[in-house]
């Protein structure tokens, strides 16, 4: 269980018989020394071992050593729920923005249908408004009479508050300064002069009081009560005092202040103590005679117990509000993953502990040693303590090295081949998962996430795992023989595809980065012992990091395409023949680009089809961020020309290394003549004078954080180190060639120029009589390289959204554009160069794919 030592079952030789000093405990999770606390340090310690003798048990006072526990704690879940509330918050308030037509029909078909039928609305706003006077009355009354007077005042505080917030943000959102949108979302005209209140005070201060107060586990009061508030809502949205946004806000305004009131106060501790574990022991039979807390591990509380005749017993508690730390952290993974993968379900504490037993009693039975369990039990609401035998034991990475034998290793695989042949996964097999005894054993603990019955995939998982944690230990070439030798070639090798870090536990993913390289060794060492083994790995995960900021910035791109939508209107009216232009300009890109890629391979590669797969490249892009769409495409179609890897590899980046050199030249060049040339605005050489300013000074910031950061350093110098380390021999190559060397430059320049007159073009295209396109080439050729350069930082597909804004931000501050002239234009310039060539990248990528030449 969790790492921590225990015993074997009676069935197999070798129980601990002795039970260890406290001093001498192993600490949780960990297997050393626990921190015995100091006699007479604690007065609430020194109380309860003053405390009566256990009935039936005249001489077996109880001790009970722990740490004093604060009357008051902040517990995890209300920080998440406060938070949550907060964030559909903002989701209802986005709703009500974007789709407030929808919202304001759905409105008026519940008023007429009220008309309709001709509903008591009254008489039911009477019923509900007196039973949510008299409920908060009520429950105040239940409390005082329990005692619990401070449940009362902190709910009373809590509605306090939340009235005072309905009142601000009432405040706030009738302000002139509070955009249209939001207000129309949130509130609704009256015939008198004035809007409808966007937060509901009464609803809000009710809803905030009985959050904090609760039902006292009265469900059909608590049921009646949401009932009437839901009527409540529902008269208030019939008579059009409300909006469906606004009373959703109000609810949740209530639960934001309620909960977050809540974890800033902290709410009356009511875990369960040692004295609860020595009790429930007690009542178990065990026969404890002291009860000891020692350091917590991740999700649970831990106790070290003596008994009269069963040796140590490690507790193990199990607490809701402890487990809700590390929620979001799983919800992520939960939906990161995919199936199997997943490690930890979201089940209730009843069904962990059942499940949590029922794996211990299936690894017993499978005759592999681990600790014995020897009681479950309920210690009350949301509370559950596990007891196992404890056995003194160290983890694989508290040994020495002349302790990591043949002997152990073999053993660890034939205990995984054991668990695999009856079907079961651990699921957790981090360096904590094994404990050796005093003898060198080893023995298998930390079984909370393991499986029954469990599939394939599951026992796949382990053994990727497996062998992880081993080759961390042992050294890669010893654990893949011992791992075949106890499982065979082909199990080994099935379990190549999930060698990826995002299956392996934080431990092991920790332990790794001081071993880089390693999984990589692993696999070259069981591929040289099965060379049929597919290499590849499957896909575990729905989404990575990359993909989650890929959607973010998408929906950014979508809602500033949305809030455009005048400007695509707008490119019915735009000129043809310069739309011609740039399309050609476009359409050039793609030439200048097989040139550039063909300029820097020795080679001769065939011209049309370095074309195509630069069209290709196009489509690539759309689900790739922009920068490496276009380098995977280029190394892909060298690679099936016949060129070797190592050199593609070099090829493209000599190529990409070149491309950035000329792009900084390009930008001081035009810098330069932009604000030597003067400003058709009439502004002089100033605006464009300050843009080489800018442009010069945000460089020298970038070159100074990179120089002066160490992460950034670090990183920046290992991108680089492999591309310049292969641009000199291949530039020495690419250079016997002056044809070559003339190509490559030539279409790097040639590429990026082209780009510069579509922008150019777009903008003359865009121009009316009332928007003229008063801007100098030169400075649309800054605007571009360096705006370009800024939104290709972001992580989305094209650099979607990113390269719009940044292009229509420079144009409108620096070349001084129109707003709407500029984000026309960039609209015409992306759809020219972005979004049209997809469909003949698509083909393109198609059909150089079934021929094999990507």
């Amino acid at each position: 269980m969790a790492g921590e030592p225990g015993t074997t079952s009676p069935t197999r030789p070798g129980p601990v018989e002795a039970a260890t000093p406290a001093v001498s405990l192993p600490a949780a999770g960990s297997g050393g020394p626990g921190t015995p606390r100091k006699p007479g340090s604690d007065d609430s310690s020194a109380a309860r071992r003053a405390r009566p003798p256990t009935p039936g048990r005249p001489n077996s006072a109880p001790v009970i050593d722990e740490p004093p526990e604060p009357r008051r704690i902040r517990r995890p879940a209300d920080l998440l729920r406060s938070a949550a509330s907060f964030v559909f918050m903002l989701l209802f308030l986005g709703i009500g923005m974007v789709a407030g037509g929808t919202t304001r029909g759905a409105e008026s078909d519940i008023s007429k249908l009220s008309a309709d039928q001709k509903l008591p609305l009254g008489l039911v706003l009477a019923v509900t408004s007196m039973l949510l006077a008299v409920v908060p009355i009520v429950l105040a009354i239940d409390r005082l009479y329990r005692r619990d007077s401070r449940r009362v005042v902190d709910s009373v505080l809590a509605a306090a508050m939340a009235y005072l917030g309905a009142v601000g943000l009432n405040a706030l959102v009738a302000s002139p300064h509070m955009p249209k949108t939001i207000r129309d979302a949130l509130t609704l005209p009256t015939n008198a002069a004035g809007d409808t209140a966007a937060f509901h005070i009464y609803l809000t201060t009710v809803v905030a009081y009985l959050t904090i107060i609760g039902f006292s586990n009265r469900h059909n009061f608590q049921t009646a009560t949401w009932i009437a508030l839901i009527a409540y809502g529902v008269v208030t949205l019939i008579q059009g005092d409300a909006t469906i946004i606004s009373l959703a806000e109000t609810v949740l305004l209530g639960r934001l202040v309620a909960f977050g009131w809540r974890w800033v106060r902290g709410v009356i501790n009511d875990r369960p103590t040692g004295e609860a574990v020595h009790q429930a022991l007690s009542a178990a039979g065990l026969g404890p005679l002291s009860c000891r807390r020692v350091p917590d591990t991740e999700d649970v509380r831990r106790y070290v117990v003596a008994t009269e005749d069963r040796g140590d017993v490690d507790a193990i508690v199990l607490d809701r509000d402890q487990q809700a730390a590390g929620l979001v952290y799983r919800l992520y993974r939960r939906a990161r993953l995919r199936g199997p993968a997943q490690r930890r379900n979201l089940l209730s504490l009843r069904r962990m502990l059942e499940q949590e037993a029922l794996m211990s009693y299936a690894v017993t039975a499978a005759d592999v040693r681990t600790p014995r369990l020897m009681a479950v039990r309920d210690l009350g609401p949301d509370t559950g303590m596990l007891a196992y035998q404890l056995v003194p034991g160290r983890t694989l990475e508290q040994l020495t090295a002349d302790e990591l034998t043949d002997d152990l290793l073999s053993q660890l695989w034939s205990m995984l081949a054991e668990l695999h042949e009856h079907q079961l996964a651990h699921r957790r097999l981090s360096a904590h998962a094994f404990l050796i005894d005093e003898d060198g054993r080893p023995w298998l603990a930390d079984l909370r996430l393991g499986e029954v019955a469990a599939g394939t995939l599951s026992r796949r998982l382990d053994t990727a795992e497996m062998l992880t944690v081993t080759s961390l230990y042992f050294g890669y070439e010893r654990s893949v023989a011992a791992g075949v030798t106890r499982l065979g070639e082909d199990d080994i090798a099935a379990a190549l595809p999930m060698l990826q870090p995002v299956i392996l536990t934080r431990n092991t993913r920790a332990a790794l980065k001081k071993s880089k390289g390693l999984l990589s060794n692993i696999q070259e060492a069981v591929q040289a012992l099965h060379p049929s083994v597919e290499p590849e790995p499957v896909k575990l995960e729905r989404f990575g990091p990359r993909t989650l900021f890929s959607v973010v910035g998408l929906a950014f791109a979508a809602y500033l395409l949305l809030a455009s939508n005048y400007s695509w209107s707008s490119l019915s009216a735009v000129n043809w023949w310069w739309t011609g232009a740039v399309a050609l300009a476009s359409a050039g890109t793609y030439l200048a680009a097989a040139m550039a890629l063909d300029g820097f391979v020795p080679e001769n590669l065939r011209w049309h089809r370095t074309v195509l797969s630069q069209v290709a490249a196009s489509f690539v892009t759309l689900v790739a961020p922009a920068a490496v769409g276009g380098v995977a495409v280029n190394t892909r179609y060298l690679q099936r020309t016949g060129i070797p890897t190592r050199a593609a590899v070099t090829a493209v980046g000599a190529q990409q290394i070149m491309g950035l050199v000329q792009h900084l030249l390009l930008i001081l060049i035009f810098g330069v003549i932009a604000g030597s040339s003067g400003d058709n605005s009439g502004g002089g050489s100033h605006a464009s004078s300050a843009t080489l300013i800018a442009i010069i000074l945000a460089l020298a910031l970038l070159v100074l954080l990179i120089a002066t950061i160490p992460q950034l350093r670090r990183f920046a110098v290992n991108r680089l180190r492999p591309l310049v380390a292969g641009i000199i021999p291949r530039m020495m190559d690419v250079a016997q060639n002056p044809i070559k060397l003339a190509t490559g430059l030539g279409g790097t320049v040639l590429l990026s120029l082209l780009y510069i007159f579509a922008l150019w073009a777009s903008i003359q295209a865009s121009a009316t009589d009332d928007r003229a396109a008063k801007i100098n080439f030169a400075v649309v050729a800054v605007v571009f390289l360096t705006a370009q350069a800024a939104g290709s930082i972001v992580p989305t597909p094209g650099g979607v959204g990113g390269v719009e804004g940044a292009l229509i931000g420079a144009l409108t501050t620096f070349g001084r554009l129109d707003t709407g002239l500029a984000t026309t234009a960039v609209l015409l310039f992306r759809l020219m160069t972005f979004w049209l060539p997809v469909l003949p990248g698509w083909i393109a990528y198609n059909y150089m794919t079934r021929r094999g030449e990507l």
